[in-house]
């Protein structure tokens, strides 16, 4: 069974709809830290069980020390920094992986997230050169059903949450395609 990893989740909708899938890992982008971010990061880590909390960060220099009294169990690295002494448990380098690995971008890494632009052949290049969980970001069914011949070479996808049409409402038909197919298909 393909794993789910629900990135983004900047609000409870997009929590709850994604916890009913019963993802892996689900991530929360770093923002400036303030008692109000901090209780809405909270209030949505509260209402979800099961999953593991990741948080996302964009640059190493995100002063995410701010965040150590919230229960995340890693981060998700999402820049073009070498990660030196910082050690991520997922990694989404922006870059070709096969340079990445080879400029030291990946060390310290766990797992890595191959892009939506990732072809099925890259998936197999990547698969032979890397020994590291691959998992996809997925946007559509479409992209998702030409990653069929390839999906046993995949840990999981990678989805995103978005923002409310208004507080409490959003459309998930599209994402619904997806999932389904994914977690089901």
């Amino acid at each position: 069974m393909t794993e789910l990893f629900a990135s983004k989740i900047t609000n409870l909708t997009d929590a709850r709809y994604f916890a009913a899938f019963m993802p892996t890992y689900m991530s929360m982008p770093v923002s400036k830290p303030s008692d109000e971010v901090l209780s809405h990061m909270a209030d949505i880590m509260n209402w979800v069980e099961g999953v593991t909390w990741l948080l996302e960060v964009d640059h190493l220099t995100h002063d995410i020390a701010a965040f150590s009294a919230l229960p995340f169990q890693g981060t998700l690295y999402r820049g073009p920094d070498k990660l030196s002494d910082h050690s991520a448990k997922f990694v989404d380098p922006g870059m070709d992986l096969i340079t990445a690995r080879d400029n030291g971008y990946l060390s310290g890494a766990d797992q890595i997230i191959l892009p939506t632009t990732t072809t099925s052949a890259d998936v197999e290049r990547i698969s032979n050169v890397l020994d590291k969980p691959l998992w996809l970001r997925v946007a559509d069914l479409s992209q998702w059903e030409r990653m069929l011949p390839v999906r046993s070479l995949l840990q999981g996808v990678v989805v995103e949450g978005g923002q409310e049409e208004k507080v409490g409402f959003k459309s998930f038909d599209t994402m619904d395609q997806l999932l389904e197919e994914v977690i089901y298909g």
